[in-house]
């Protein structure tokens, strides 16, 4: 796992290297410090060993005078205090596309929230079963309400057609929740 500074640098030689914490391990490429093993069980970013865990952080965007905060699967039952209408929420979920689910929107009142992308499924690099899916809500209004996400059956589509989206909940699939605090 990657934190958000590693996650926009270039990708070093496709070289494998060895885990400085386990030894035994090989990490995805010889400038990452950690195997992915170790980065999930430490909580720290493979590449630069920050810790994963830190809260969320607000982030401007180049250009924007439009605040935006990125959450991601470790910030389930969190809430975003100090928010206002106009700035946005970022969710960034990983998937694992053997488990035949993807992730979806459960419920963000309409009159709080605007559903402004649902992404695609973005693999990690060089791993097509893992990645992750971007969800991007504009907060409308002020007040305190909830986005709620859960895993659903994932939908298929031909060559010819592009999937649409499910709405079927995936049997023991995932939920996850944040409180967005709007003044």
């Amino acid at each position: 796992m990657l934190c958000t500074n590693c996650e926009n640098l270039p990708l070093p030689t496709n070289v494998a290297g060895s885990c400085k914490s386990c030894t035994t391990g090989q990490t995805a490429y010889f400038a990452y410090k950690l195997c992915d093993d170790c980065s999930e069980k430490m909580d720290q970013c493979e590449r630069c060993e920050t810790p994963l865990n830190a809260p969320a952080s607000p982030v401007v965007a180049p250009g924007s005078t439009s605040l935006s905060v990125t959450v991601k699967d470790k910030d389930n039952g969190t809430t975003l205090k100090d928010m206002h209408p106009g700035e946005e929420v970022i969710i960034v979920l990983e998937e694992d596309q053997y488990s035949q689910t993807e992730w979806g929107v459960d419920y963000a009142p309409r009159s709080m929230f605007a559903l402004q992308s649902a992404g695609p499924f973005v693999p990690y690099p060089n791993q097509y079963q893992k990645g992750t899916r971007e969800f991007i809500f504009e907060i409308l209004t002020t007040g305190t309400n909830d986005i709620e996400m859960e895993e659903k059956v994932r939908a298929y589509g031909w060559w010819y057609q592009a999937p649409s989206s499910s709405t079927t909940p995936a049997p023991n699939g995932k939920k996850w929740k944040i409180t967005v605090q709007s003044k």
